[in-house]
Parts: structure tokens; C-alpha cells; sequence
């Protein structure tokens, strides 16, 4: 059976420069979700411009993507990572599309940060969609949708909360002090 484990945090926590090192040193298959949304985005004017503006991609779409990529990997061990789910509706399309590929949900990795702290790694990363006013709406949107999805997962013993901050080395030996699905 493949197992999965999910990586989550509020925009700039660090999810994808854990993953990749999760990739190296536990060889996991990672499924970067925001990358495939911003390689559609690049030929879909409207996704597109509700990126640009801080909204998150059509849960539809999003839930394609997951699915093709769960779908057709070879490998038994996958991490999500780059915001997935950010809804309890995203968190229960997870589960069925588990249930569905015969996959186990085994891990919730949540990298906790203070909201300062997001802020200032946002404006070191230089992204072009990481302004000051997309960098708030997309923390207005992580309180209000993203948070019940970590009540959620904590309710089914899924979720480990991971201190985001310190060095990148340091976080990643807290996350490889708690992975499950390796």
C-alpha cells in the first residue's frame, strides 16, 4: 500500500525547502501542489489572475491535480506539499481520493510560525506574487479556511505540529524527529 503524509503552514513556513530536503535524505515522491497550479496558471489567464491576487486556485482544479499526480506515481512513499489541502472540503476530497488509490493518509506536518514571521520571509523570497497586500489576503484566507483543516486532522490523530522557526536544519531535524511515512 503507498502511504502519504501532507506538509502544511501559512504561506513562507518553510513547506517546500522541507520537502525537497524530505525528498533527499527519506526518498519521498513529493507533489509540489502550488508549482502544477502555477504551471496551469501560465496558460490559464483567469487562474492566472486569481493567483496574482492572493485567492487560492478553484478547489476543482487543485483537486485534479492531487489526484493525477497520486494517481500516476510508481513509488509508495509521497509527502504533499505547497498548501494542500486549504479546506476542510480539500481535506475531505483527500481522504476519498486516498480511499479511492488504495493510499494511506498516514501524517499531517503542521509548521507552526508566528504571523511576523511570515512577513518577513515572504519579502526575502522576491516572488513576483508576494506583495504586501496578496501576503495579508492570503493570510486572511489561511485563518479562515486553512485553520479547521488542522482542527480537522487533529480530531483524527493526524496532525503533528512542528516549530517552524530556526534554521533550515533545525527545523528539519524536528520533522524528522515525528515523520510516520518513511
Amino acid at each position: 500500500m503507498k502511504h502519504l503524509a501532507v506538509i502544511m503552514g501559512m504561506p513562507g513556513a518553510g513547506k517546500d525547502t522541507q520537502a525537497a530536503l524530505l525528498e533527499k535524505s527519506e526518498h519521498l515522491t513529493v507533489i509540489r501542489v502550488g508549482d502544477e497550479v502555477r504551471k496551469l496558471a501560465a496558460h490559464d489567464k483567469h487562474l492566472a489572475e486569481e493567483l496574482q491576487s492572493g485567492q487560492l486556485a478553484d478547489e476543482s482544479v487543485v483537486d485534479g491535480v492531487v489526484l493525477s499526480a497520486l494517481d500516476h506515481s510508481l513509488t509508495n512513499a509521497h509527502l504533499l506539499s505547497d498548501g494542500y489541502p486549504r479546506s476542510l472540503d480539500q481535506a475531505r476530497a483527500l481522504s476519498r481520493m486516498c480511499q479511492k488509490l488504495k493510499i494511506d493518509l498516514v501524517q499531517v506536518l503542521y509548521l507552526e510560525l508566528p504571523e511576523d514571521e511570515v512577513y518577513t520571509r515572504l519579502k526575502l523570497r522576491n516572488r513576483a506574487d508576494d506583495t504586501p497586500e496578496t501576503i495579508k489576503n492570503r493570510l486572511e484566507v489561511f485563518f479562515k479556511e486553512t485553520e479547521p483543516v488542522l482542527d480537522y486532522y487533529r480530531e483524527h490523530n493526524l496532525l503533528d505540529e512542528v516549530n517552524g522557526l530556526g534554521t533550515v536544519e533545525e527545523v528539519a531535524d524536528r520533522i524528522r524527529k515525528v515523520i510516520k511515512v518513511v
